[in-house]
């Protein structure tokens, strides 16, 4: 048995032949502001910033 695992930010830019051959595919949307700051929270976490900086402010301003 064989499993292969891809990933890709462009899966329209991938081979046809390819994309037939993968049985499933699983969309994950990109995280909303909420699931942003708590990633900022978590990696920010131990690093030194600058005072005054906010993740819910970072998170605001990545979106896409």
């Amino acid at each position: 048995m064989v499993m292969v695992l891809a990933t890709s930010n462009t899966p329209w830019d991938l081979d046809e032949a390819l994309r037939r051959r993968l049985e499933k595919r699983i969309h994950i949307p990109l995280p909303g502001v909420e699931a942003r700051r708590q990633m900022f929270e978590l990696n920010l976490k131990e690093v030194p910033t600058e005072a005054g900086v906010e993740c819910q402010d970072l998170a605001e301003r990545t979106v896409g």
